[in-house]
């Protein structure tokens, strides 16, 4: 049965995907804990782990083909400055093989490292963001992930063969490989943002439901994935941009939303009451918290200190993966903090290059607010793009490497191309609107005449 339903729910994303590209982008976002999901229930998943990815690859290419073909100058507000800096800083990485102490003799470790994502980083920076034609196209894909993330999460929670193993929750594949609990978190955490700053089409009550119902749900996974980091910072991101989601026009409006706000709190104390019953709770007490944050800290230390002490790599770097050679007793191939890794690993030129970037993407979203913040649901659209886009930096100073952080750079590109054909009012659905407008304007003029042509005093 739980197979049955988690199949139908792939299936239903794939073959909606393969010709919109608003589906394709919800499969996208929801994927890795889908995946996760299909390996535990589906035979044929979990003897060939890979498959789901040749899926969607597949979707991702068809979709891309509807775009190119649908969109008016499908090409703007794709290759931008953005996109040119993150490829920079990428290619430099590969440069930089040719003097890095790293190699590749085990996982995450040099260049291991960039055979495994690579193909993500074509599928997931350079195809995904052109899907989005603008704001309405990501609008769907939220509410496709909203109704189908949370379906996702009943397939986790209720299924047998996911059990918690020292406070994460996953599934064995063989003996000895166990999937990542990171993964499921992490779609856990995007859903919880988004059922937190939903607001959709359907006003009232159950626009009000459908977000909490999202949210709660959401939570709850990421918090029997054991994945401290989403949980936490998908509560401060949602908090964050909760503002921006909502437009408080009167004082009861203010406290309707603050009322929700507190809803959502108790909601995800509750949540998390639930799973501190089952789970271990150890890895949430305060000083594991602390331990945790001692490590990434002494990360970057360590990483820091090789870099303030070779001149040289101020400006080419230390090489990609350096600090898998710097005598770590961590065991840990990378420091964790994709933004110091760029910096000591790359140099400061592409360091600057980074924090550039973050700037374009600020500012473009700060256009996107002044442009929207008259329409409720695109305002709330926009919020939840936007509270993505920063807990995946969170994330991906938290627990990344610079080629694991592609979700954080598609959701920069998505931000930068979705202002630039807004500019331009370029989207599909503002092209069709115009037309349908039009031919009702036609069809007016031909029943009443010449009336219809008559100004009205």
């Amino acid at each position: 049965m739980i197979g049955a339903l988690t199949l139908t729910v792939f299936a239903a994303l794939v073959l909606m995907g393969l010709t919109r590209p608003s589906w394709a982008i919800a499969l996208l976002v929801l994927f890795f804990a889908l995946e996760v999901s299909l390996q535990a229930s589906v035979a044929p998943f979990r003897a060939f782990p890979p498959l789901a990815n040749f899926f969607l690859a597949g979707v991702l290419g068809c979709s891309l083909g509807v775009s190119l073909l649908g969109q008016t100058r499908p090409f703007t507000g794709t290759i931008t400055p953005v996109l040119g800096i993150i490829l920079l800083i990428y290619i430099w990485s590969i440069v930089s093989l040719t003097w890095t102490p790293a190699i590749p003799d085990a996982h995450n470790h040099g260049s291991n490292i960039m055979r495994e994502e690579w193909p993500y980083v074509i599928l997931v920076i350079l195809i995904a963001p052109v899907l989005v034609d603008g704001l309405a196209d990501w609008d769907n894909s939220r509410q496709i992930i909203l109704f189908f993330g949370s379906i996702i999460v009943v397939t986790v929670l209720v299924n047998p063969e996911f059990t918690i193993k020292l406070g994460r929750i996953g599934v064995m594949l063989d003996g000895i490989n166990r999937t990542s609990p990171l993964a499921i978190g992490q779609m856990g955490g995007a859903l919880a943002i988004i059922g937190g700053l939903y607001r959709g089409r359907i006003a009232g009550r159950v626009s009000t439901l459908l977000g909490l119902g999202g949210f709660l749900m959401g939570l709850l996974l990421a918090l029997y994935s054991g994945s401290r980091g989403q949980a936490i910072f998908a509560l401060l991101c949602m908090l964050a941009l909760f503002p921006v989601s909502r437009q408080l026009k009167s004082v009861g409006a203010f406290l309707g939303n603050s009322l929700a706000l507190l809803l959502a709190v108790v909601l995800a104390y509750i949540a998390f009451s639930l799973v501190t019953g089952g789970a271990d709770i150890d890895r949430w007490r305060s000083d594991r918290l602390e331990d945790a944050g001692g490590i990434r800290l002494q990360n970057i230390g360590v990483l820091l200190s090789a870099f303030a002490n070779n001149p040289s790599a101020w400006f080419i770097g230390l090489g990609f993966n350096t600090f898998s050679t710097l005598g770590s007793d961590l065991g840990q191939g990378y420091s964790h903090c994709t933004f110091v890794d760029v910096l000591c690993e790359e140099g400061i030129p592409c360091f600057v290059g980074l924090l550039v970037m973050c700037g374009m993407v600020v500012r473009a979203g700060k256009r996107l607010f002044l442009r929207f913040e008259n329409s409720p649901s695109q305002r709330s659209a926009l919020a939840t793009l936007l509270a993505l886009t920063l807990y995946q930096f969170l994330l991906c100073n938290k627990e990344g490497n610079l080629w694991a952080a592609v979700n954080f750079f598609m959701l920069c590109c998505i931000v930068v191309r979705i202002d630039r054909r807004e500019a331009l009012d370029l989207p599909r659905n503002r092209v069709e609107d115009a037309v349908d407008a039009q031919d009702a304007q036609a069809d007016d003029g031909s029943a009443e005449g010449s009336e219809a042509h008559r100004p009205a005093y």
